[in-house]
């Protein structure tokens, strides 16, 4: 994944304040990709929209300290971009 253009975008959809370090933006990312990859294995969140969102949205819930509360809110999301995605790879 595009490290420097997902910290963009995550400053560009979620108004992330300019103190927020790019590291820290960085680090979360990574910790939400791999929860997400843990759900759909091989995951390429450049090319996966619906996936790129949910890395997204997970990441600004993490930064809020707030990542449990991401998994019940989008539990829906995540379950029908887990059966896509199982649907796709066959």
């Amino acid at each position: 994944m595009d490290e420097v253009a997902f910290i963009k975008e995550m400053r560009e959809d979620y108004q992330l304040p300019p103190y927020l370090d790019d590291s820290v933006i960085k680090r979360a990312g990574e910790e939400c990709s791999a929860r997400l990859s843990f759900i759909v294995p091989g995951t390429d969140f450049d090319t996966d929209k619906q996936g790129r969102m949910l890395l997204k949205n997970a990441t600004y819930y993490l930064i809020n300290h707030r990542y449990e509360d991401f998994e019940q809110n989008y539990a829906d999301v995540i379950h029908s971009w887990q059966l896509g995605a199982r649907y796709e790879s066959k």
